[in-house]
């Protein structure tokens, strides 16, 4: 398996992986027909959109093998100056699960912030429906320095709490 960067060739399968993901933890969180009917399609066009023009602060990387996406994370560097960069989406394919992935994406985009603004933090939110990524920012040292409404595409409003780890290099390791 490798990481790498990610380019707009990688931006159909970022958006599949980003919405199986989605269908996987936010059931119950975010309508099921939004889910079902309405997610790829969004998905798809944030993913284009973002490939297309993006942001001069913005980074994504992906986790692949031979013949699929496992994995990928998207940052926004120096987004806030209290909280440092944002890890705006970070998502593993279920299967790949378990294996340390997230870690090393995690761990891929600490490396990204500190090669670029050395002692910056990174910041994330995380919604409080999503215990299992709760647990996995936690042994991963984030900490929750408050929450945020999500105002989630299918309308609904969502509470998200923020990790935040002071320095990026908490998380190279």
């Amino acid at each position: 398996m490798q990481i790498r960067f990610a380019s707009a060739n990688d931006a159909d399968a970022i958006a599949r992986l980003h919405v199986q993901s989605w269908q996987q933890t936010y059931r119950g969180t975010l309508s099921d027909h939004y889910l079902d009917e309405l997610a790829l399609a969004e998905r798809s066009l944030i993913w284009q959109q973002r490939f297309s023009a993006p942001a001069i602060n913005q980074r994504v990387w992906v986790a692949c093998d031979d013949k699929q996406l496992l994995g990928f994370c998207c940052l926004y560097l120096a987004k806030d100056a209290q909280w440092g960069s944002y890890l705006d989406n970070l998502h593993v394919a279920a299967g790949a699960q378990g294996l340390g992935l997230g870690r090393r994406l995690m761990a891929t985009a600490a490396s990204g912030v500190q090669e670029e603004y050395a002692n910056q933090g990174l910041y994330l939110y995380c919604n409080e429906s999503n215990t299992s990524g709760q647990y996995f920012y936690q042994r991963l040292g984030g900490q929750v320095c408050g929450s945020e409404i999500w105002h989630a595409p299918d309308g609904s409003a969502v509470k998200a709490l923020r990790y935040a780890w002071a320095s990026a290099t908490e998380l190279i390791k």
